[in-house]
């Protein structure tokens, strides 16, 4: 039988070395199951809220889960978008083309 090796590689930044230590800690004793299920969780439920149909499955794919990511990811959170990849200081607000709820 094969041994396995799980490696998890967990990526951070603080303001300091205090804070450094404490988060490495909070990564540490973090159950990254539970946290990968939780980050699943809210995908799915992200890319299932509208989902379209085309003729085309690969269409399908990209509308109903690429696209969503990166519409919420990049351009909304980021305010950046797939061909502005460094991104751009703005007025804060809504990105072009999307409303924000009244």
């Amino acid at each position: 039988m094969e041994k396995q090796t799980r490696v998890l590689v967990l990526l951070g930044e603080a303001d300091g070395a205090a804070a450094a230590a404490a988060l490495i800690e909070r990564g540490r004793t973090a159950d990254h199951e539970a946290l990968l299920r939780d980050v699943s969780g809210f995908w799915d439920s992200a890319q299932g809220t509208v989902q379209v149909r085309t003729p085309d499955r690969s269409m399908d794919i990209l509308l109903n889960g690429w696209l969503i990511y990166q519409t919420l990811a990049c351009r909304l959170w980021a305010r950046t978008a797939f061909y502005q990849a460094g991104g751009r200081l703005r007025v804060p607000g809504p990105a072009p083309g999307c409303s924000s709820p009244s």
